[in-house]
């Protein structure tokens, strides 16, 4: 039998990376004799604009530049000792 076409919601944890597997517990095919349902497996894909329009670029450098002064600070809490 054929699972009945459902929309699920699904909140996509942060740092979720590319080509990970989602497990959705209960939301895949009825189980033998209609009982319990399996379990939906999620491959995450992640779709890159091959050129990104100027907004989109603007917005991608002010992200690096985030997380470059992100990994500076830690860098120098690590080294402080805190």
């Amino acid at each position: 039998m054929l699972p009945s076409r459902r929309t699920v919601v699904v909140k996509v944890p942060l740092g979720t990376q590319p080509n990970e597997v989602l497990r959705l517990r209960e939301k895949g095919l009825l189980g033998f004799e209609g009982k319990g349902r399996g379990d939906l497996h999620l491959r995450i894909e992640v779709c890159v604009p091959e050129q990104p329009g100027h907004e989109e670029r603007v917005l991608y450098e002010k992200l690096c530049s985030l997380r470059q002064n992100d990994g500076k600070k830690r860098r120098r809490q690590a080294r402080s000792g805190r």
